[in-house]
Formats: structure tokens, C-alpha cells, sequence
């Protein structure tokens, strides 16, 4: 996570949302990304998507359900999409929307959103772990908010 944190840094200076992921296969990071859709002029340039990518790319067409992905952030549905297709099975998370909503108007699109609503939806069997350096994760994303 603490990796994490630093891609989430690194996006905040460039001028993107603070967001950072690190994607760890038995035991190394394979795959590792920030928010570029500001400075990428792509709103699907989420940390997550980079982040698994980056991983095919170098593991190739692989199953990656012994991965665990770290993120700043809980994942967004796009981003479940890619957790879910890549078959990851553990997702590691620090701040939960519902936590950051009380920093922003802007997260009001989330209202009572979880990750676990979309997992359970669906019927996809992930494990997620909350709870991680959230005060962490919230200091960065009030530091953006701030910004603004």
C-alpha cells in the first residue's frame, strides 16, 4: 500500500486525482499504475485499469487469481470490471468512498456505493481487505480537493 501511495503522490503532482494501485503475484509486483485521465485526456485512465494491464503485458494472457491488488482508493465499477475479468482474487483497499464523500461533493455520482455491491451482483467470489493506512489514503485525496 505504501506504493500505493506514492503512485497516488506522483499522479496528485502531475495534476491528476490521487489515485495509486500496485498489482503483487505471488509474491512481486507485477504491475503497478496511477490516475493519468486528467493529464491522458481519457476518463478511462484509472490506476486500476494501468495497473492490470501493465501486469498482462508482462505475465502475458494469464489467470492472475493468486494476485492481490493494492489501491488508494475503493475501485470504481469501471474498475471492478477489470478486477473481475482479470480474475483477481484479493483486493487490498484504503479509503472507501463513502469515507472520501465527507471531503467532496464531487464523489456524489457514488452515493452508497461499495465494492462489495458489484461483487455480490455479479456473483464473483473476491476476497477484499479494508481499512488499510486509510488516514493515509485521506490526507492525499483532501490535499486534491484542496487544490481545486
Amino acid at each position: 500500500m505504501v506504493l500505493a501511495l506514492s503512485l497516488a503522490r506522483e499522479a496528485l503532482n502531475q495534476g491528476d486525482r490521487p489515485f495509486g494501485s500496485v498489482l503483487v503475484h505471488r509474491g512481486r509486483v507485477v504491475g503497478k499504475g496511477r490516475n493519468r485521465a486528467i493529464t491522458w485526456n481519457d476518463p478511462t485512465r484509472h490506476g486500476e485499469i494501468l495497473t492490470i494491464q501493465e501486469a498482462a503485458q508482462q505475465l502475458g494472457p494469464t489467470e492472475f487469481s493468486e494476485a492481490t491488488l493494492y489501491t488508494t482508493c475503493e475501485p470504481c465499477p469501471m474498475c471492478c470490471g477489470g478486477i473481475f475479468w482479470a480474475g483477481i482474487h484479493q483486493v487490498v483497499l484504503g479509503a472507501r468512498f463513502t469515507q472520501l464523500q465527507q471531503f467532496s461533493t464531487r464523489l456524489y455520482q457514488y452515493r452508497r456505493y461499495a465494492i462489495e455491491m458489484l461483487r455480490d451482483m455479479i456473483g464473483f467470489k473476491l476476497d477484499i481487505v479494508d481499512g488499510i493506512l486509510v488516514p493515509e489514503c485521506e490526507a492525499i485525496f483532501r490535499e486534491w480537493e484542496s487544490l481545486r
